[in-house]
C-alpha cells in the first residue's frame, strides 16, 4: 500500500513538474535574448533591440517575460534600466496598483458565475487593495477581460477573461502541495 501511494504520489509531482516546463519554455526570440545578455552581460532594452532587429515594443515585451520567468533581472529605473542575467534573487515586492495582477478579480466573477453589477465590481476592485480606476482597466479596449452588457447594464467577462480566469484557477490548485501523511 505504501509503494501504491508513493508511486502515485510521484506521478503527481512528474505531472505538476511537466506543467511547469512547458511554462518555462521560451520563445526563439526571449531565448535569444537571454543568450545575448549572457554574452554581453549587461543590456538596456534599445540595445537589445537594435541587436536583434525587433521594435522597441516587442523588446519590452519579451523582456517582461523573460523578467516575470526570472531569466533576466532589471536594474535601475526607466531610462537608465539596464538587464542582466537574473541570479535567482526574489522579485522586489510590488505595490498592488502597479503590479498589473488582476487576475484574482477575474477570477472570483468567473467564480460568481461571469457577471457582477457596477458596485459589487468597485466594491470588489478595492477590497483587494486597488484604486477604483482598475475597473477601467478591465473593461479596456485593449486585451479587456470584461465588456459591459447594455440590457442590464452588469460587467461580463469576455472569452479572454474567462480562459483568464481558469488559467489562474489551475495555477492556483497546481500550487497547493498535498502532504504524505503517516498512514501512506
Amino acid at each position: 500500500f505504501f509503494l501504491r501511494a508513493l508511486k502515485t504520489q510521484q506521478n503527481v509531482l512528474a505531472s505538476k513538474l511537466n506543467v511547469e516546463k512547458t511554462l518555462l519554455n521560451l520563445s526563439a526570440i526571449q531565448q535569444q535574448m537571454a543568450d545575448l545578455i549572457a554574452v554581453r552581460v549587461r543590456m538596456t532594452g534599445p540595445e537589445i533591440a537594435r541587436a536583434l532587429g525587433v521594435t522597441d515594443r516587442a523588446a519590452r515585451y519579451h523582456l517582461d517575460i523573460l523578467r516575470s520567468r526570472s531569466v533576466v533581472a532589471a536594474r535601475g529605473k526607466k531610462r537608465g534600466s539596464f538587464y542582466t542575467l537574473s541570479t535567482n534573487e526574489p522579485p522586489p515586492p510590488s505595490d498592488l496598483a502597479t503590479s498589473g495582477s488582476t487576475n484574482v478579480i477575474v477570477a472570483e466573477i468567473h467564480q460568481q458565475g461571469g457577471r457582477i453589477s457596477k458596485g459589487d465590481l468597485h466594491a470588489l476592485v478595492q477590497s483587494h487593495g486597488y484604486d477604483g480606476r482598475v475597473v477601467g482597466v478591465l473593461h479596456g479596449r485593449r486585451l479587456a477581460h470584461l465588456r459591459r452588457d447594455a440590457v442590464t447594464g452588469e460587467s461580463v467577462l469576455t472569452g479572454r477573461g474567462e480562459e483568464i480566469a481558469r488559467q489562474y484557477l489551475f495555477a492556483k490548485r497546481l500550487a497547493v502541495r498535498v502532504p504524505l501523511t503517516e498512514s501512506e
